[in-house]
């Protein structure tokens, strides 16, 4: 979670900077509310943390730019008052200085656990195919199939054995094998196109650096 610190007291500004960043949440600060706009405008941050008089100021900013940043207002007031006219002015939450960082945290939490229920998942699994380039024709299929059921799939470039002469001018072919080693690197797991139980040479030396990397193999047809 990306967080915006604008406070001109340094000492409050460099500690927040630093426990919030000890705690793994990316932290900018800015020492006035000129500045913190500027990084405002040219980042993307999910709160803002910052003084009570600054707070009228960013929010006007999200409202015109459209954006839902939340904004944590801090202030030096220990007064219900000051707190109640924060959140009536629309601040996600207020803080007494001094912090109290379980209430900083605990508010942190709430928001990222809001930001994770809307975040597209990214931990896809990667999966890359392999097998004859006569097999084109299946070699789409199960792109198709895995892609839908929510794989990355990575497949070959050229189908060598299916039309694709480029595959056999000189070099090439010794090029696209290594190529094809370096997609295993990127998988998590290999699927053998083998159909009618063929598996040629470069197929098996690419299942056999799979399995050196401990990489899962798969096949389109079961293994006799």
């Amino acid at each position: 979670m990306n967080i915006l610190i604008v406070f001109d007291e340094r000492a409050i500004r460099y500690s927040l900077r630093e426990i919030l960043t000890m705690e793994g949440y990316e932290v900018s600060a800015a020492e006035s509310a000129e500045v913190g706009m500027e990084m405002y405008k040219k980042g993307t941050f999910d709160i803002v943390i910052l003084s009570m008089e600054d707070l009228m100021l960013f929010l006007d900013e999200t409202k015109q730019s459209g954006l839902s940043t939340k904004v944590i207002a801090m202030s030096g007031k220990a007064n219900i008052g000051a707190k109640q006219s924060c959140l009536t002015m629309g601040a996600y939450g207020f803080l007494e200085i001094p912090v109290d960082l379980n209430e900083l945290f605990n508010l942190l939490k709430q928001e990222k656990q809001e930001l994770d229920k809307h975040k597209t998942p990214t931990n896809y699994p990667v999966i890359t195919l392999c097998g004859s380039t006569r097999f084109k024709e299946q070699f789409l299929e199960v792109q198709k199939r895995l892609t839908l059921e929510g794989n990355i799939v990575i497949s070959v470039g050229l189908f060598g054995h299916s039309g694709d002469e480029e595959a056999w001018t000189e070099g090439t072919k010794a090029m696209l094998d290594d190529m094809h080693k370096r997609k295993i690197d990127m998988a998590d797991s290999i699927y053998v196109i083998n159909v009618g139980g063929y598996i040629g040479e470069s197929t098996q030396s690419e299942i056999k650096y799979a399995l050196e990397k401990g990489k899962a193999v798969h096949y389109l047809e079961p293994i006799q």
